[in-house]
């Protein structure tokens, strides 16, 4: 594994509970209600986190991947 692969992922699982209240754009959280590697409860709470809330779209039977997928073939 890299430094900069080391890195992105120390990003992906670190605090961001001081960033998240300074987003104050609109946000879309798409995600799929089969994700075992980002359960579903992630969204939730990461909407609840967002000071303006934001839009959870489940995509019903998708786990990580396949919610990608389905997203980019649908835009």
């Amino acid at each position: 594994m890299t430094e900069k692969h080391r890195r992105e992922i120390a990003g992906y699982v670190g605090d961001w509970s001081a960033i998240l209240p300074k987003i104050g754009h609109p946000v879309t959280l798409w995600h799929g209600d089969a994700d075992n590697w980002a359960p579903p409860a992630m969204a939730d709470a990461l909407a609840r986190l967002l000071p303006n809330g934001a839009n959870v779209h489940r995509l019903q039977g998708r786990s990580h991947y396949t919610m990608l997928q389905a997203f980019l073939n649908a835009h």
